[in-house]
């Protein structure tokens, strides 16, 4: 799945680019396991795939199992005011490095 679409009439979820969002836009609710994979090659010839994913300003959390198998999924900038990223939100992800905000207050 790369992307989602939700209907603009939904009173409760929005879609940005094929994530899933509150209407209010201040939680992630789902990110498609497939969403912008580029494929590169490395040194020896062998198919290297990755995502890097920026979280807009203003999501204050991030709900459980939101990036579920998302493996290909190496980099993501989180929000400066995120306050919440909760149980297994990156569950089977491929991520490398994470920078966590100041103000995150529970994880």
């Amino acid at each position: 799945m790369t992307k989602t679409e939700v209907d603009d009439n939904n009173p409760y979820i929005c879609d940005v680019d094929g994530v899933v969002y509150t209407k209010d836009m201040k939680t992630v609710l789902f990110y498609p396991p497939q969403r912008g994979v580029v494929t590169d090659k490395d040194e020896n010839g062998n198919e290297i795939k990755s995502v890097s994913y920026e979280i807009p300003e203003g999501v204050e959390t991030i709900r459980s199992k939101a990036f579920y198998k998302c493996s290909d999924l190496k980099e993501i900038k989180l929000p400066s005011i995120l306050k919440t990223i909760e149980e297994k939100a990156f569950f089977l992800c491929g991520l490398k490095e994470i920078v966590l905000p100041d103000g995150l207050e529970t994880i």
